[in-house]
């Protein structure tokens, strides 16, 4: 497992130990290197923090800072019960243990609120941020929000509709969506007004199978009639600028529905893509005129970046489109002779995996270096903003970009076998 915290990474070694490295204000492990030497099962990692579960139940928290030295005391908090899940955000690390309980870490902040402690103790079953606000799903399908007030932490508005029913909540930067059994959908946050609009509450009032938010606030509804309702919303709640409403042609639904930070993509029965953007930039994915002839028929799978897309095509091919996520394919494509098997997604820099064993890395240059082949039978990658590193088939890390965010002048220190 190799896993980045948005400036350092950290690698799950076969022994059950982890190895950090990149910016040391991101990568200390110092203060709980003998805690993380062994038995541990799993990392996460978000704003600049990592956590390990290990297999006693508890949790490690690193980096550590004086102020925050008391409250970072988990191994006892946590000892008594499993760890399901960690949900990491910008201000918060909440753990989900397997007794349904929620154990709740987070920086001061103001408007976050207080922390419902009571509606916490038993039968959450999942728990999904934005990295200001939580939303906890329970087993009896009501949805509990705390958190940044704003930003969804503060629910109250729609607290009736959310009381029972809810299969999926999905977050996107103000805000949440959620998906109840009878076919409807519930928005609240920043924006909650722009859902009483009559075009928005028709659309969400019934026949709903499936939702999906992106970053910048824009989201999409894909209704059993196989259409898709998207809209967008303004960073101040405004109404929204943009409303799309794909209807199905005759045999081809839409299928699937993608979505960038910035943008939507619908695969269709036929294969074939539509594309719009979630806000005012059509060049971050929701444009896809340069390849439209592509994507007119046998595309089979989508993979999103964050200002860009690339589909995976019947014969094996892939087709990039959006900012910085077709920088240097131009360079790699000849060389890609045989049929893709996945590609990896990460801050629009994209890693295709050949059924050859071949890798190739293409995408945003900005630090990470240009496109080019990877070492072979590289199955591990991971990426931030500074640096993309991954492991070839010999457990051996290597990485690209600049030293400060973990590229290759750290990776020599790393051990060679690493868990899968």
């Amino acid at each position: 497992m190799l896993v980045s915290n948005g400036c350092a990474y950290a690698v799950l070694q076969r022994n059950g130990s982890v190895e950090t490295w990149g910016n040391a204000r991101c990568a200390d492990s110092s203060q709980v290197a003998s805690e993380i030497s062994a038995n541990v099962v799993s990392v996460f990692g978000e704003g600049g923090r990592f956590a390990a579960t290990k297999a006693d139940g508890s949790v490690i928290l690193w980096p550590k800072s004086p102020e925050q030295a008391a409250d970072l005391k988990l191994t006892e908090a946590l000892s008594s019960r499993k760890v399901k899940s960690v949900t990491m955000g910008v201000r918060h690390i909440t753990v989900l243990k397997t007794d349904g309980s929620v154990y709740v870490w987070r920086l001061p902040l103001a408007e976050s609120g207080i922390v419902p402690e009571d509606q916490l103790k038993s039968g959450v079953k999942t728990v999904v941020s934005n990295g200001v606000a939580l939303a906890a799903l329970k087993d009896d399908g009501s949805v509990v929000a705390f958190g940044y007030a704003s930003a969804g932490g503060d629910a109250s508005k729609v607290a009736d509709k959310l009381k029972s029913g809810v299969v999926t909540v999905k977050p996107t930067s103000l805000g949440f969506i959620a998906l109840k059994s009878d076919g409807s959908a519930v928005l609240w946050g920043n924006w909650q007004h722009s859902s009483e609009l009559p075009e928005v509450v028709n659309a969400l009032s019934s026949g709903v199978v499936d939702i999906f938010a992106a970053e910048s606030n824009g989201f999409a509804a894909l209704k059993k009639d196989g259409s898709v309702f998207s809209w967008e919303v303004s960073y101040d709640g405004t109404i929204p600028k943009t409303i799309v409403h794909i209807q199905p042609a005759p045999s081809s639904d839409v299928v699937r529905v993608f979505s960038n930070d910035w943008s939507f993509a619908a695969l269709m029965a036929d294969g074939s893509v539509k594309t719009w953007t979630a806000r005012e930039s059509a060049d971050f994915g929701g444009d896809s005129s340069s390849v439209s002839q592509q994507l007119k028929s046998d595309v089979v799978d989508i993979i999103p970046g964050v200002r860009s897309y690339v589909a995976i095509k019947k014969d094996g091919s892939v087709v990039p489109w959006g900012a910085y996520g077709t920088e240097g394919f131009t360079d790699v494509a000849p060389k890609m002779t045989s049929p893709v098997a996945s590609v990896y997604s990460g801050d629009d820099r994209f890693v295709a995996h050949l059924t050859d064993g071949r890798s190739f890395l293409w995408g945003s240059s900005v630090y990470a270096g240009a496109a080019r082949e990877l070492p072979i039978g590289t199955y591990l990658v991971s990426s931030n903003y500074g640096s993309i590193v991954g492991v070839d088939g010999n457990g051996n890390v290597f990485g690209s970009g600049d030293e400060r965010y973990g590229s290759d002048p750290y990776c020599d220190a790393i051990p060679a076998y690493i868990k899968l």
